[in-house]
């Protein structure tokens, strides 16, 4: 081949070589910017962001049932099989939530936060005969399920309960009137006369075991007999975690007949704690009421007859070892817990209730009630 010949073939060569990288070439960088654009978008709503960060009320399952479903800020513990929730003793905590940035605008659009706990059989410690004890537990961010693919959650400070096992029993039903009007004296039956209820089973044992409820009725504005029907145990019950085993209507009829009323002073009532002090919590009564047995003076009145009946010494002594006169302090906790920001002490007036009135009286007062009780958390 010619040297003239051999440089027009070398030149076409270069030629297109060069072709062939400014066209083969850009489209490969196209493709790869494109590639990498998406990549990026990828990763971008992968990234983890704050999906939620605030405040939350833990509540257990029943409890939350009731609750508006509106409430976006619970944190709810729900027990399996034979588990139940004993004490909540942190009410509320921060809960974070971290996830991937695809899910931020879900919640911008007003997502209602889904945080919820199994509170397992297999946490439970056992005791003799392998029985299911009372257990304390930590609930950490890890316990939490949000239903979200790719979140984490933290919980600060982590929330304490303790567990028991659930148990089931039967309990009686008494009738208590309260606001009877002046010169007239009432009495409230109740059908059925007893329910089965379940809760946790330390509540049913021992000293000062739950054998009945009273339920207080309202003659407040009436002068003839009523009925009324509801399907609520007292709102102490509740708040101890004991419901009834099924739902159904608890019928209170209330007989009034003219009497004069009569007025009978128990004094020396002994006052008590609906439980005792749990939960890192310390209650302290103003004085006269700060001594080791406090004590209360409860007003009742009746029919003559009825106040004459336990006017001797010795039946104002067996009325004074029946009436219960307590200060509900799992209400006061969960108060001073929501208003708690440092360690500071909080104030509650907090009046002084009376149960297990014997039929045929009715509570006219208590002295000294309301009382203010001023909440600490205990020094560890």
């Amino acid at each position: 081949m010619s040297s003239g010949a051999q440089r027009a073939s070398r030149g076409g060569d270069r030629k297109g070589w060069l072709g062939r990288f400014f066209t083969e070439h850009l489209i490969a960088k196209i493709l790869s910017v494109v590639l990498a654009g998406v990549l990026v978008a990828i990763i971008d709503r992968e990234q983890q962001v704050i999906l939620f960060d605030g405040e939350v009320d833990v509540v257990v399952s029943d409890a939350a049932a009731s609750r508006p479903v509106s409430n976006r800020r619970e944190l709810v513990l729900t027990p399996e099989g034979n588990v139940a929730v004993r004490r909540i003793e942190t009410p509320r905590a921060r809960l974070v939530v971290r996830g991937p940035q695809r899910l931020a605008a879900t919640f911008r659009e007003g997502r209602r936060l889904s945080a919820s706990v199994a509170l397992r059989e297999t946490w439970m410690k056992r005791g003799a005969d392998n029985v299911a004890v009372e257990t304390p537990r930590a609930i950490d961010g890890k316990d939490v399920d949000t239903g979200l693919v790719g979140a984490t959650v933290e919980l600060f400070p982590s929330v304490q309960v303790v567990l028991d096992r659930l148990a089931t029993r039967e309990i009686r039903l008494v009738g208590q009137p309260v606001d009877v009007p002046s010169g007239m004296s009432a009495r409230v039956s109740v059908d059925p006369a007893t329910v089965r209820v379940v809760g946790p089973a330390s509540w049913f044992e021992g000293v000062g075991a739950i054998r009945e409820a009273t339920l207080q009725v309202s003659c407040a504005g009436r002068s003839s007999d009523f009925k009324t029907v509801n399907s609520a145990l007292p709102p102490e019950f509740g708040q101890r975690f004991i419901r009834l085993e099924s739902r159904q209507g608890i019928e209170t009829s209330v007989t009034f007949v003219p009497s004069e009323d009569v007025t009978l002073e128990i004094p020396r009532v002994p006052l008590r704690l609906s439980v005792a002090p749990a939960g890192g919590w310390r209650f302290v009564l103003p004085k006269p009421l700060d001594g080791p047995r406090p004590v209360v003076t409860v007003r009742v009145a009746g029919s003559r007859r009825e106040i004459e009946a336990w006017s001797d010494s010795a039946r104002v002594e067996e009325l004074r070892k029946i009436l219960r006169a307590e200060i509900d302090t799992d209400r006061l906790a969960a108060r001073a817990a929501m208003a708690e920001g440092a360690r500071l002490a909080v104030s509650e007036s907090v009046a002084v209730e009376v149960f297990r009135l014997p039929e045929g009286l009715k509570l006219v007062g208590v002295d000294p009630s309301p009382v203010e009780v001023t909440v600490t958390r205990s020094a560890n």
